[in-house]
């Protein structure tokens, strides 16, 4: 049996978590681009393939790269790494 799932709740909630992981990127990088961090490491991202085509183009243009560490499945969440471009190694 499957218990009732509230529709408008889940969309809300996955919107909401979307929302909180992309304000968390934009952040990283901000911090990073402003050199008041070398690199900010982030865990756990469920929704990193929709949010990062977003950031990516804007954290390159500031000097700073996004790595993933650690090969994820489909659907598994993904740790990143927010790096100043200068530090690559």
């Amino acid at each position: 049996m499957r218990p009732e799932v509230d529709e408008p709740e889940l969309v809300r909630e996955t919107r909401l978590a979307l929302e909180r992981e992309l304000e968390t990127l934009v952040a990283a990088i901000e911090l990073v681009a402003s050199g008041r961090s070398p690199r900010v490491t982030l865990a756990n991202l469920r929704f990193a393939a929709v949010v990062l085509p977003r950031v990516e183009p804007e954290a390159r243009l500031r000097g700073v790269r996004i790595r993933k560490l650690w090969p994820a499945g489909e659907g598994e969440p993904i740790d990143l790494a927010i790096e100043r471009e200068s530090d690559r190694g």
